[in-house]
Order: C-alpha cells, then structure tokens, then sequence
C-alpha cells in the first residue's frame, strides 16, 4: 500500500511580497529522483489595484486653502469647536474657544489642562510649540445659523 500523498502548504503571500509588485509562495517539494529537494514557487503578477479608502487631513499652515480660515478642531481632544471637549455638557458650555499669540484655537478646558501638564516655566502652544500666551480677544461669528449670532472669547 502506498503511503498517502503530502499535505499541501497553504500559500504564505503576506510575507513574500517583493519590489516588483509580484507574489511568490513555496510549492511542495517533489520527491522524484530529477527533482530532488528542489522547491517550485507561484508567482502572481498584480495587473491592478483597487484602493477601497483613501485617508487625508490637513495640517494648519500647510494647506492651501483660498481662506485662511481657523481649524475646525482644537487639536488636543480632537473635538469640533462647534461640538463638545470632553467632560462639557453642552457646546460652548464652560469651555469657550480661546486663541495664543501665535493664532492657533483651542477648548479653553484643553488648553489649561495642556498648560498645567507642562513642567516649566514656559508652557509651549500645543501645536507650534512657541511659548503660550493668550492672545487678544476675538469675535467669532456663526455663519451656519439663520440669524448671524457673535460670540467673545
């Protein structure tokens, strides 16, 4: 009786990648006295790729946008200004938009908690890391509502 056929190798593509964009996969040794201890490989060409998502943001002073308008999101929570920081009930609510020196917005809540994190005497802005102070008020004005509403910070 004759002994049952080897067990194929389930083919390892993930780790066989090369810089030709092609796939190879080890084979089953053959046994026959030609081919001895030799090693057959797959290789697959890739024709096309199909990217199913595409991820991009922008990074203040970077983009060129045709405004210049303030970020949408205080970069320490990574909350919308017009929604909540963290721990806030109601937007706006305790936490008001506030602006350093060198222009860049945040959660007034976030920006203390950043300010009183740093161990020095000259606590940097989050983003530029220039030495933080607060900047002059300013109006913000809501475009997105029915009737235009200005709000001081």
């Amino acid at each position: 009786m004759d002994p049952p056929p080897p067990r194929r190798r389930s083919p390892r593509y993930h780790n066989q990648l090369s810089n030709n964009n092609s796939f190879s996969s080890p084979g089953k040794k053959t046994n026959s006295s030609s081919n001895a201890g030799t090693e057959t490989k797959l290789k697959i060409k890739i024709k096309r790729y199909h990217g199913v998502a595409k991820w991009t943001w922008g990074v203040s002073g970077f983009n060129n946008d045709d405004d210049d308008d303030e970020d949408e999101v205080c970069i320490v929570c990574q909350s919308a200004f017009e929604g909540c920081a963290p721990g806030v009930k109601y937007p706006g609510d305790e936490s008001p938009v506030v602006f350093g020196k060198c222009k860049h917005a945040f959660h007034l809540q976030c920006v203390s908690t950043w300010l009183q994190s740093q161990n020095s005497n000259n606590p940097t802005c989050p983003t530029c890391r220039q030495e933080w102070e607060f900047g002059a008020e300013r109006t913000v004005v809501d475009d997105d509502a029915e009737g235009e509403e200005s709000v001081d910070v």
